[in-house]
């Protein structure tokens, strides 16, 4: 009855690992195409130059 029991992990073992194999490639594809759907789908957004306000041009404000 060992040899039986040692049969059924090993076969056990190689449906794991083709289970793992098999969901990892799928993920895989899934993730590809989310990425390339947000590429694609979202804006690009433009990038702005900041001009810093320059205190001259600043009115003095009375505190108090």
């Amino acid at each position: 009855m060992h040899e039986q029991a040692a049969q059924l992990v090993s076969a056990a073992d190689v449906a794991f690992a083709h289970a793992v194999s098999h969901t990892s490639l799928i993920a895989a594809i899934v993730l590809a195409a989310g990425t390339l759907g947000v590429a694609v789908l979202l804006p690009r957004q433009r990038r702005s130059i900041a001009v810093p306000a320059s205190n001259a041009t600043r009115e003095p404000v009375a505190v108090g």
